[in-house]
């Protein structure tokens, strides 16, 4: 059985680096990435996306806001 999972960039988020890496300066680039999976019984999708709070209280969920 053979099984292979691929990354697929769905987008980029550019922000300032601490909000990544803890006291770093700049500015940083990151892939949004989803991934497929290729199983003989089908394929899968995984996306975790963002968290649902995000959605409603932007603000409230974190550093994510910022970007």
């Amino acid at each position: 059985m053979s099984v292979t999972v691929s990354a697929l960039t769905c987008g980029w988020l550019t922000g300032a680096a601490s909000g990544f890496l803890d006291g770093e300066p700049g500015v940083i680039r990151v892939p949004v990435l989803s991934f497929v999976v290729e199983h003989p019984a089908g394929l899968v999708l995984f996306d975790s996306g963002l968290a649902a709070e995000l959605a409603q209280d932007p603000a409230g969920a974190g550093r994510m806001a910022d970007l």
